[in-house]
């Protein structure tokens, strides 16, 4: 068979099949449009991303220990107040997320009656 060795690849519950070299023009064209992006803001891609980096170590994250058993929307009200360049999510405890480590982004974890129940994480 000269097809090239297809990778199956699960997407929202759907299964579809993608080629390899589907696969490298898709990744060319996501590059492309993080360049694109990222110089239209007039930063380098590694800029922005060590200015995230800086703006993350700056965050004390020790200090949100303090939320756990409060209600969850109320700590993301706090956390957005003092940090409003994050991106804070309340999240049920156990809920599936990317694996993805982003600096500008906080999960918030609360139980069913939404109250926290870890300290929120910045990624």
């Amino acid at each position: 068979d000269d097809r090239e060795e297809e990778k199956e690849e699960v997407v929202l519950g759907r299964t579809c099949l993608l080629d390899s070299q589907s696969m490298r023009g898709l990744l060319a064209a996501w590059i492309v449009l993080v360049a694109a992006t990222t110089r239209s803001a007039g930063m380098s891609f590694t800029d922005k991303l060590k200015a995230q980096e800086d703006a993350a170590a700056k965050i004390d994250q020790k200090a949100w220990a303090q939320y756990v058993g409060k209600p969850a929307e109320e700590v993301c009200q706090l956390i957005r107040e003092a940090q409003p360049s994050l991106k804070v999510s309340p999240l049920p405890a156990g809920s599936p997320v990317t694996m993805d480590y982003r600096t500008d982004r906080v999960r918030v974890y609360h139980d069913e009656s939404g109250n926290v129940v870890a300290p929120p994480k910045l990624g």
